[in-house]
């Protein structure tokens, strides 16, 4: 940078000083004319001889003036320049010495700088160690949490489980002893109505013999076998019910062997029920086929209250006859025959 700077500024400070020396020298020259010459143009000697031996002998004197000026003018700027180069090298020594001393302080901050970013990355290595032992660490607690937690899910969902089949095993419970309660009125209310036809075949067979109550008895036979079948069934429900519950699948066992029991109890209790009604119907066709034709002593029409007998509701008949001194009901007799031939009137019993 300095060179280049040499060399644009000596040209140009020669060329100034050449300009300034031929300055010089003209000046001087004016000035020795002036001074010097004067006196001999104006003396008396007119002729012109005298004034050119003066011109002559004054030229010398000028150039060498003129050389001498030159020669301190061109002194003075080799000092110059000598003094610029000195000056150049100085600044350029004072700029190399900077220069070094930056690049110097630049390595220094580099090395520290370097030093700095590998003690950082050391620092982020440790703290990546640091964090994955404290992942490893979390992780295996997560892991020892969910573990806990699986734990815990499983034990109340055992117990949830356990509640619920307790819960349903109680339903299950009230709804077979709601159930058998029903299936046990059931065969109650069959069982009474067979007693009430026995009841009634025993007072026929009392009050008139000659009537054959042979198929009557016989459908309540077969009725009160299939009451007993009904009742062993049923009494086999609650054994069911709690093989049912005791089971890997209570809900299926349920169908396949509780309901299974009550089909077969209700397929008793409705086989009871229809040889009752064919014992009755069988009854009743006996005792129409042999209907009294004698005149009774007292005829009465019933109209007291329904009464109630073992929990049922019984309409005891309307109308009935007396004869010898005993009921006997209305059904009894050929209307018809007792009406035509008999001279009685009916009575209102209340």
């Amino acid at each position: 940078m300095f060179k280049n700077i040499l060399k644009i500024t000596l040209p140009t400070l020669l060329i100034l000083a050449l300009f300034v020396g031929f300055t010089s020298f003209v000046q001087a020259e004016d000035d020795s004319t002036t001074d010097g010459a004067e006196p001999e143009l104006y003396s008396d000697d007119s002729d012109g001889t005298v004034a050119d031996e003066t011109t002559d002998t004054t030229k010398p004197g000028v150039l060498d003036s003129l050389g001498n000026v030159v020669q301190d003018r061109a002194q003075k700027l080799r000092d110059d320049v000598n003094a610029v180069r000195a000056t150049f090298q100085e600044k350029k020594a004072e700029t190399q010495a900077e220069m070094e001393a930056k690049r110097l302080e630049l390595q220094g901050q580099a090395e520290a700088k370097k030093a700095e970013m590998e003690a950082k990355r050391e620092e982020l290595q440790g703290n990546a160690v640091e964090r994955k032992a404290e992942m490893e660490t979390k992780k295996a607690e997560v892991e020892a949490n969910m573990t806990e937690r699986r734990a815990e899910l499983e034990a109340k969902k055992e117990e949830r489980q356990a509640a619920i089949k307790e819960e349903m095993s109680q339903r299950a419970r009230a709804y077979i002893e709601r159930t058998v309660k029903r299936f046990e009125a059931a065969i109650e209310r069959v069982s009474g109505a067979i007693t009430r036809v026995e009841s009634r075949i025993t007072k026929i067979q009392e009050e008139r013999g000659e009537i054959d109550t042979t198929e009557a008895s016989a459908f309540l036979i077969s009725a009160r076998s299939e009451l007993v079948n009904a009742q062993a069934s049923l009494a086999s429900a609650n054994g069911a019910v709690e093989t049912a519950l005791a089971s890997e699948n209570p809900k299926e066992a349920f169908g396949s062997s509780v309901k299974s029991v009550f089909e077969e109890t209700k397929t008793y209790i409705k086989n009871a029920h229809g040889y009752a009604v064919d014992a009755i119907s069988s009854l009743k066709n006996t005792l129409g086929n042999n209907k009294l034709e004698v005149c009774p002593e007292d005829w009465y029409e019933d109209k007291m209250p329904t009464v109630t007998e073992d929990g049922e509701t019984v309409k005891t008949p309307r109308e009935y006859f007396i004869l010898d001194g005993k009921r006997r009901e209305a059904s009894e007799f050929n209307l018809s025959w007792v009406k035509e031939n008999c001279e009685i009137e009916k009575q209102t019993v209340y």
